[in-house]
């Protein structure tokens, strides 16, 4: 049975890259590369990223990232249940119309 728990041997993933002696471009990379994974993770399995995220961070971290996602999530849940204004789109669809002969838009 595989466990979904991932484990970062530090020694392991530091002896095989030395980042004070890789350049700039080299770094750049690399942090796109990390970033890439860590989506992909995410976008896996999001309870396995968050617990990732949470070992790598101090409690202080952690507790600023929970109201960092607690605060994005309420916004997000409060933007989509904004009632749409359709009469706003309405004028501006007839406005698109109005300086066509009636027998050409039908």
């Amino acid at each position: 049975m595989q466990s979904n728990l991932v484990k970062f041997d530090k020694s392991d993933l530091t002896n095989e890259i030395d980042c004070d002696s890789i350049n700039e471009n080299q770094k750049q990379n690399l942090h796109k590369l990390l970033l890439n994974k860590l989506s992909g993770i995410l976008k896996e399995d999001l309870n396995k990223g968050i617990n990732m995220i949470e070992k790598l961070l101090s409690k202080e971290e952690t507790e600023a990232f929970r109201l960092e996602l607690n605060s994005k999530i309420s916004s997000e849940s409060k933007a989509t249940h904004h009632p749409m204004n359709y009469s706003r789109r309405i004028k501006s669809l007839k406005s698109c119309f109005e300086s066509l002969p009636a027998g050409s838009v039908l």
